[in-house]
């Protein structure tokens, strides 16, 4: 066998395996279409990965993740407080988001932090 019928072979497995079922999606069970096209693929994909992470609250933490880390970043002016104001549903982890970077800062630099909620 030449090297180019083996790479025909190779690449009718891989069709072959492109064409098999699809399995749910582990985040939201929905099944996703295989299109023909592959930058298609991967941007339907994509969008497919981001709309199940919002559905379960993963990007919305990783924005408040930032957020946290900007205020425990040295200060951008002398004498002007850095704050933060989270606001998502309940369940996400704003209490641990914001709580855990504070302890740490607070031990490291024998500080005080202030937080104040709203219940």
């Amino acid at each position: 066998m030449g090297r180019g019928s083996a790479r025909a072979a190779a690449g009718a497995v891989r069709r072959q395996r492109r064409r098999g079922p699809r399995a749910p999606c582990r985040a939201c069970g929905a099944r996703r279409r295989s299109l023909s096209s592959g930058w298609f693929r991967v941007a339907r994909r994509r969008a497919h990965r981001d709309d199940a992470r919002r559905r379960r609250g993963t990007a919305r933490a990783g924005r408040l993740r930032h957020a946290v880390a900007q205020a425990f970043a040295p200060r951008r002016e002398a004498g002007m407080p850095e704050m933060v104001l989270a606001e998502a549903e309940t369940g996400t982890g704003k209490t641990l988001g914001y709580i855990a970077p504070a302890s740490v800062w607070a031990e490291k630099n024998k500080g005080a932090v202030w937080i104040s909620t709203f219940t």
